[in-house]
């Protein structure tokens, strides 16, 4: 998932997935402003907060280190 300012948004990838070469990097094209990407692997998950500008390019590092909770 993805917000701008708040608001969710689509990433342009087919559901909602963008693909990562094998360290991990993805690139992701938004609209410029205050962005809230959520980030899932199997297991865990992170949230990477960033501001890009009209234009720019900017970079985030994200951890994954929150348990995915199962379904029971």
């Amino acid at each position: 998932m993805a917000k701008l300012g708040g608001a969710v948004i689509s990433v342009p990838f087919i559901g909602g997935r963008g693909p990562t070469d094998s360290t991990g990097i993805t690139e992701i094209a938004t609209p410029a402003g205050a962005l809230e990407i959520d980030v899932h692997a199997e297991n865990y998950k992170g949230t990477a907060k960033v501001t890009v500008g009209e234009g720019a390019k900017a970079t985030s590092e994200v951890t994954l280190t929150e348990p995915v909770e199962k379904p029971k």
